[in-house]
């Protein structure tokens, strides 16, 4: 069972209808008023992601929202764009997020950003990727309303993911009034029993000597 309180919560496990349902409520007001065609501010909720891949990851969370956008006929409107390259010609650079704001033209929408006066049009911009889920280290330095942090068991035992009292702090300090933790017991344990390792090269060759 979810531990909650006025603040927080915790989900302990894998179970994608349930993590759906987080993240659907926490975009339902954004997407009332994209329906009822008032063009809202950023969304005061953003889910953060441990690793691309999987139930969870990156990839997966955009995935569901995206076909979310279309069944509720937003035809993109209010779709959410991360910017993964610097254009310092047009002002934009590497993890900046920006909102589509015009449709009419489903091929060349207009995306508005924060930090400019004007919109731009979607093929002014380079590389770019859906932003309704981002990883925890693209969110450093942003802050939100409300969070969902989503620290999924890898793929593979293989994989070189493993989750850090670091990335944890990160991801719990970008929310300002509520966090949830989208997580098994397993890897909640991990993050906090691990710290992040720094050596320096003049360690390394003590160390080496």
């Amino acid at each position: 069972e979810a531990i909650k309180d006025t603040d927080t919560f915790w989900e302990p496990g894998q179970h994608v209808n349930r993590l759906e349902d987080y993240v659907f409520n926490g975009l339902n007001r954004y997407f009332e008023d994209l329906r009822s065609m008032a063009m809202p501010e950023e969304p005061d909720f953003q889910c953060l992601t441990a690793i691309s891949e999987g139930t969870g990851g990156r990839r997966f969370i955009n995935h569901r929202v995206q076909a979310e956008c279309q069944r509720l006929g937003l035809k993109g409107l209010g779709e959410r764009l991360l910017v993964t390259e610097n254009q310092p010609g047009i002002e934009v650079f590497n993890g900046d997020i920006g909102i589509v704001i015009e449709t009419h033209d489903n091929r060349n929408p207009r995306v508005r950003f924060e930090h400019l006066d004007q919109p731009l049009l979607r093929n002014q911009l380079g590389s770019v990727e859906p932003a309704w889920a981002i990883s925890i280290h693209r969110s450093q330095g942003s802050e939100y309303n409300s969070v969902l942090i989503c620290l999924p068991e890898p793929l593979s035992d293989r994989s070189r993911f493993r989750p850090t009292r670091e990335l944890l702090y990160t991801a719990l300090t970008r929310a300002k009034d509520q966090v949830g933790l989208f997580a098994t017991e397993s890897m909640l344990e991990e993050a906090i029993a691990n710290e992040t390792q720094r050596f320096n090269c003049l360690e390394y060759f003590l160390n080496a000597s």
